[in-house]
């Protein structure tokens, strides 16, 4: 699970004290996770936790690789707007996005 908030953290670009305001989990008990230490959360709080980080409660113990498109497009706003945006887009830009999209996936992997 530490490794998966790290990542979401850069995404983000959260810091610790972010997560620890916008999930209400102590520092002393967050900054145990992103270290790989075991903690046993209760359910609510891996539910803030997971809320805070944009992400899922199954992603972040590893019940799932990849999160779910629903699961992405509740989280995360900025795929909303993504969305939204390219609604209003014709054809043709729609498909000058997908292949920029496309582009910018294989160049980061």
């Amino acid at each position: 699970m530490g490794d998966k908030m790290k990542m979401i953290c850069e995404r983000f670009e959260m810091t610790q004290r972010g997560v620890d305001r916008k999930s209400g989990l102590t520092q002393a008990n967050n900054c145990l996770l992103p270290n790989s230490l075991t903690l046993q959360l209760k359910s609510d709080a891996l539910c803030r936790l997971a809320a805070a980080l944009n992400s899922t409660v199954d992603y972040l113990v590893g019940k799932e690789e990849l999160m779910k498109l629903h699961d992405v497009l509740k989280s995360d706003p900025g795929v909303r707007e993504l969305i939204e945006l390219y609604a209003m887009l014709g054809a043709e830009d729609k498909q000058c996005v997908v292949g920029w999209m496309r582009y910018l996936v294989s160049s980061n992997n």
